[in-house]
């Protein structure tokens, strides 16, 4: 059985693990671009390979739908602050599914 103390101290961890989250929105977001192909790297040589597809346009698909799981994720779980006060909302069902898709959305050497 955890304790409030345990319960408390994971929900700390799974917030600051979800912050981490944050600069990724900034990026999926930006107009700027960060987000192109350089011409030197293997993603680009991948593009080449399958032209006319751009293989980097999956790879910019799975980063934009991990972000947006881990976003929506947060924000079921984390209310506005109020005072000292953080409300955090546990649905017994949905979010596992979001973190789910998370989880099988991503697989690559960068651990985006």
């Amino acid at each position: 059985m955890t304790s409030a103390t345990d319960e408390d101290q994971y929900l700390r961890r799974t917030l600051a693990l979800l912050n981490g989250a944050r600069p990724y929105e900034d990026l999926i977001r930006s107009t700027s671009q960060e987000w192109e192909v350089q011409p030197s790297s293997s993603l680009a040589g991948d593009d080449a390979k399958a032209n006319p597809y751009q293989v980097s346009h999956n790879a910019w698909s799975a980063l934009s739908v991990a972000v947006d799981h881990l976003h929506c994720f947060r924000s079921t779980l984390v209310g506005e602050q109020k005072g000292n006060e953080l409300p955090i909302t546990l649905h017994t069902h949905g979010q596992y599914s979001l973190l789910r898709g998370r989880s099988r959305t991503v697989r690559g050497p960068y651990g985006c």
